[in-house]
């Protein structure tokens, strides 16, 4: 589908998805986003994303993890990575769950990392360590989209340090 027509089909979904909100509809609201606006906002991210990349790829991401999902599946989707190294308190491990279900991520491909919600040093030991076991760097990238300030911050103090993307 071309762009002018993704852009026209986002906006009669977003007009059906406010219609069933206003009607009470919630359910139905929440399943025309993931059946439908998702996917197409995934497409189209995917499509700016490997203009930005050119052709860079990263095997290896390693992902700040907080309640949200979407922003992390499109960070799989565009970086298609064999391992993911999701950085997580115990309040968001069940996101990882769902970026990994919607992304379909094998287990073996899923690294948990559990760390204290506010101590960016517990951050930055994580990311040192995953350093430490990945061949090449330059195959590693780390999205700082979503999770704690800590997290944030730990994750960019190691990326600055270690050199890693």
């Amino acid at each position: 589908m071309k762009k002018e027509g993704v852009t026209g089909k986002l906006k009669e979904l977003k007009k059906e998805v406010e219609s069933q909100l206003e009607a009470g509809n919630e359910e139905a609201a929440r399943k025309i986003y993931d059946d439908e606006i998702f996917p197409l906002v995934r497409d189209l991210f995917k499509e700016k994303a490997s203009k930005v990349l050119d052709g860079k790829r990263y095997t290896h991401l390693v992902l700040t993890t907080g309640k949200t999902p979407e922003p992390l599946i499109l960070s799989v989707s565009v970086f298609n990575p064999s391992r993911v190294y999701f950085i997580c308190t115990k309040g968001s491990e069940g996101t990882i769950d769902l970026v990994a279900e919607a992304s379909r991520l094998r287990h073996s491909q899923v690294n948990r990392m559990e760390v204290s919600q506010c101590d960016a040093h517990d951050v930055y030991a994580k990311v040192r360590e995953i350093v430490e076991n990945v061949d090449n760097i330059r195959n590693l990238a780390i999205d700082i989209t979503g999770g704690t300030k800590a997290m944030v911050a730990g994750c960019s103090m190691a990326a600055a340090l270690l050199r890693v993307d």
